[in-house]
Parts: C-alpha cells; structure tokens; sequence
C-alpha cells in the first residue's frame, strides 16, 4: 500500500463525503439507544414527581370514612354521631377517585356532634347543621395519635400526656401540657353525607424544635 491510499483510509469522513455505511449504521444504533433510554426514564421520572393523593390533606367535597374498629373504611354519615355517641376517628377520603387519605398520619379527622347553643363563634362559623365539627386527630403536644373523647367533660383526650381540647371553642387546650390548639376542618352536609367544606384551619400538629 503506497502512502496517498494509507492517508485516504485514515482520513475522517468530510461534508458532502461518500460515509462509511458501517460506521452508519453503528452511529444510527447508537442514537437509537440513547432515546430509547431517555423514553424509559421520562416515565419513572413523573411517577416519581407526581403527589401520593393518599398522602394529601383533606379537600373541600371530601367525605370521611371510619379510621378504625369494626367500621373501618365505612363512610360516616350525619346519623351516626349522636348525644350518645358524639365521636369518630376517620379519615377523608376522595368520592371521585375512592381514595383514603391515610397515607400521612397528620391527616387523621375526629368528627364531633355537639349542641350547637354551645360552640363560640369561630367553631360554629366552621361547623355542618347540627352542630358536627372536625379537627386534626394529631396531637400538637408530641405528635401521637388522638383517639379518645371524655364525655363527662365534653373534651378530645390525647392519652399519651393527658392533653386535653375543647371542640366548642376551636379546640383550644385546656388541660395537659399541650400549648397549640387543634387545627379545624370546616364541614357541611351534602345530602346524607358529611363533607369537608374546605382544608384544614391552623397548624397541624407540635411546634418544630
């Protein structure tokens, strides 16, 4: 091989230049793979950015299913909280899609009936017909789950540190080392249906350290 065809084989493809049809083809692979990839990626990435809707606050229009016992996932309707049995432990869930929101535990709502003569007037700006009322089941003391009511005095009780909360006046504390009300849930009725009226009012949850 003389050295004007060794220049030629060696030299790269120029503009306008017959190509290689090997190097090509292994260019138009290569291309073909790297969008393939990025095809693959998109997907996972979006799924990836898109919010849990279980893990979301209550919205206005949802309704509230029973968080526990024998009743659990069952919706709460208006004729299930009475004087005998004022309170339930639920979470919202979405009608439209069916989904629970119990994916965060700070989305926890206690439903309450209560006379309506007795709530001031910020709790019962807040309140469905009938003196129903909901607010965060999330202790602003240590964060724990609050599940109990105590008739006798008429207040949310948090049993890990014995707070106490009053749901007629906007579930300010009185008792117990909690120092930061409940959040408040506006509700209203729809039909037979117990239905978040808007997001929840005030913080959720204990103060950051």
């Amino acid at each position: 091989m003389d050295r004007e065809d060794e220049r030629t084989r060696s030299a790269p493809d120029l503009p306008g230049a017959p190509a290689d049809p090997g190097r090509r083809e292994a260019v138009s692979l290569l291309l073909a793979s790297g969008l393939t990839a990025v095809a693959l990626r998109e997907p996972a990435s979006a799924a990836a950015a898109a919010p849990d809707p279980a893990r979301e606050p209550p919205r206005a229009g949802d309704e509230f299913v029973y968080a526990e016992g024998e009743r659990k996932g069952r919706t709460v309707t208006p004729g299930d909280l009475s004087a005998e049995s004022p309170f339930a432990v639920t979470w919202s869930k979405d009608p439209a899609s069916g989904v629970v929101r119990s994916g965060s535990r700070l989305h926890r709502v206690l439903l309450v009936r209560l006379d309506p003569a007795k709530l001031d007037e910020e709790t019962k700006a807040r309140a469905a017909e009938g003196g129903l009322v909901a607010y965060s089941g999330f202790c602003t003391h240590a964060g724990c789950p609050i599940q109990h009511w105590k008739a006798e005095e008429g207040v949310i009780y948090c049993h890990c540190h014995s707070s106490s909360f009053d749901p007629r006046a906007g579930g300010k504390v009185v008792g117990g080392p909690a120092r930061r009300s409940l959040a408040g849930l506006p509700l209203k009725l729809d039909g037979d249906r117990i239905v978040a009226a808007g997001e929840f009012v005030g913080k959720l949850g204990p103060p950051k350290a």
